[in-house]
């Protein structure tokens, strides 16, 4: 990667705004969260993932650390749940629920997190 530049993932962003004009997650707070949903027996599962770091550093082989991002606030476009949980902590989280979307504030992202909707 020879640079790393806000407008180009903004660029990407709206792309993706326009290609999947109903996204099921939403992420707001941070560029650098990665998110992958998957399904595990009846919960819906978001992963975030901090991306944060010098990864455009090519002298750079290893992190001595990851720094946290947040707060975000993450929007999910799903039935009323019957629990949300913050995994690996296994801590119940609170939630609003509005117009069929899910939304959570998490004060902070360390590396990986993931939110188990049942």
């Amino acid at each position: 990667v020879l640079n790393k530049s806000p407008l180009e993932r903004d660029f990407i962003n709206q792309l993706a705004n326009i290609l999947f004009e109903k996204p099921i997650v939403k992420v707001k707070g941070s560029h650098l969260v990665h998110v992958a949903l998957n399904k595990l027996k009846n919960a819906t599962v978001v992963h975030l993932i901090n991306t944060g770091g010098p990864h455009t550093d090519k002298n750079i082989y290893a992190y001595d650390e990851v720094p946290p991002i947040g707060p975000l606030t993450i929007t999910i476009d799903r039935p009323k749940p019957k629990s949300v949980v913050l995994q690996p902590d296994n801590k119940a989280l609170p939630y609003s629920y509005k117009n069929g979307k899910i939304v959570i504030s998490l004060p902070d992202l360390v590396i990986h997190q993931m939110i188990a909707i049942e």
